[in-house]
């Protein structure tokens, strides 16, 4: 029992440190160097195979390193390899399953009465096609169900892949365009036509178009383009598609949530700032967010005073009164100690109390800054965080993140301009599109009374309270001592 807990330890450390799966050469094992007789001309089945020169070299190196004994070698390389063989697995999974059976339904999200977009539904499905077992291994009779080895995030993975494959690949049937013709059955041209307001189809009909959009919103502007709506007397083509995307976003109760990622960056959230003639304030906001900030420094220092003696903590007064008993020349004494320490000391400990104000008052400046934009932008509920790149890397400064669900779109009484005005001439390539047309008119008129998403007025930094007066940010006295110390450490 204790080698089986010590052996799953010790593989479980190297999952996190040592294994991961290589695009190129498939897998990636990152001990003694074995990634170098790695080679991706030669398939994964000859490279794991339990007794093959790749598992020779890494039993040695698990003996060595690890302290491990020959037989423990063997049975970690049998976990490491399988758990390799999954990885692959897992990462081509999403393939087969769109090009043997996704790809041929009239709905890519639906399969044999599963609904894909549901994950219990989608291991159902995978189970139920069989598709996860090792066959046809040409190098060994070894069969291996991956099925068994899968844990929940990895059918998520799996999930989310097939749905990038669909989202990229799939285009309405003919099934779908035939829906155009059950919409033209409807269309009266003696009827004023209100596309805000009135329907142009039936209940049902719609309810089939809106089941369409939320099998892939994504899509839903391709969708459109497959209806080939036209203009007539009833109404142009871009108010018919204005009323179909309208009705589905406020009055479609079985629509699936769909959000979009919304990122202000530094210009962006600088500009949401009142700015000023004497301190540039939205310079200095940028300059903050984008982590180059710098202030001009203070250079006058505190006078020496008993509250200052007060907030000494006990390790500086040791320096201090060690420094103090040097020099004694008579007897100790508290008030004799206090003199000293202001004729010797005073201007290190003024200074020490001088540089801490200023540290909390750009502390404070600063998150006045980030206070002032969490509840300028509270609607979209996100947060100021660090950029992180599409590979993941965290960068410097920092952004305002949060998902906005479409629905919340039509709140904007520009919404309606800005989707007429947009499908009047092309189709978004998302609603992205969309709300980047509403933020930019509701940027063009920042005391606007119709803002939705931005507020009427601007963050404004009380400039008096900063930068007039001083002394805005509660000093941090724990900050204060560690530069004493290191002052007083150069006597």
């Amino acid at each position: 029992m204790e080698q089986q807990e010590f052996l799953e330890r010790l593989f479980n450390k190297l999952i996190i440190d040592r294994l991961n799966y290589n695009p190129a050469t498939k897998i990636e094992i990152n001990i003694c160097e074995i990634n170098s007789l790695l080679d991706k001309r030669r398939g994964i089945n000859i490279q794991l195979k339990r007794d093959g020169y790749i598992g020779m070299e890494v039993r040695k190196c698990l003996r060595n390193i690890y302290g491990v004994t020959e037989d423990e070698s063997e049975i970690l390389w049998n976990m490491i390899r399988l758990h390799l063989k999954k990885l692959n697995f897992v990462e081509n999974a999403c393939e087969v399953l769109y090009d043997d059976y996704i790809q041929y339904q009239s709905d890519p999200y639906r399969f044999d009465g599963y609904d894909l977009r549901d994950l219990d539904d989608f291991i159902d499905f995978m189970g139920e096609i069989g598709y996860g077992s090792s066959q046809g291994d040409v190098h060994s009779n070894e069969r291996i169900n991956f099925l068994n080895m899968l844990n929940r995030s990895d059918y998520e993975y799996i999930q989310s892949e097939v749905f990038g494959l669909i989202e990229s690949s799939w285009e309405p049937d003919d099934e779908y365009r035939t829906i155009n013709e059950d919409i033209e059955r409807y269309d009266d041209e003696d009827k004023e036509f209100d596309p805000l307001n009135d329907d142009l189809v039936s209940k049902e009909q719609y309810e089939k178009v809106f089941k369409i959009f939320d099998s892939n919103p994504d899509k839903i502007f391709e969708v459109l383009k497959v209806f080939g709506f036209k203009d007539n007397e009833l109404g142009e083509t871009y108010q018919k598609e204005y009323n179909f995307i309208h009705k589905y976003l406020t009055e479609y109760k079985d629509r699936t949530p769909k959000y979009i990622r919304i990122v202000f960056d530094a210009n962006d959230l600088s500009d949401m700032f009142v700015d000023d003639r004497d301190y540039d304030i939205q310079k200095m906001v940028k300059n903050y967010l984008s982590g180059d900030w710098e202030y001009e420094p203070i250079w006058e220092c505190m006078d020496f005073d008993s509250w200052l003696f007060d907030r000494i903590d006990e390790s500086n007064i040791k320096i201090l009164k060690k420094h103090y008993l040097e020099n004694l020349e008579g007897e100790e004494s508290e008030d004799d100690f206090m003199e000293f320490v202001e004729s010797e000391f005073g201007s290190d400990i003024g200074c020490a109390a001088s540089d801490a104000q200023y540290a909390a008052d750009i502390e404070y400046l600063h998150s006045d800054f980030e206070n002032g934009i969490e509840d300028y932008l509270s609607g979209f509920g996100g947060k100021l965080q660090r950029p992180v790149d599409k590979e993941g890397n965290t960068g410097f400064g920092l952004v305002y993140v949060a998902d906005l669900e479409i629905g919340e779109l039509t709140q904007s009484p520009f919404f309606q301009d800005s989707l007429s005005g947009i499908l009047e001439h092309e189709y978004p390539d998302s609603f992205y599109d969309i709300y980047n047309d509403i933020i930019e008119s509701e940027k063009e008129g920042w005391s606007s009374e119709y803002n939705y998403f931005l507020p009427e007025d601007k963050i404004n930094i009380n400039t008096d309270k900063h930068f007039r007066y001083g002394g805005a940010g509660n000093i941090d006295w724990g900050y204060f001592n560690e530069i004493l110390s290191d002052k007083l450490s150069y006597y």
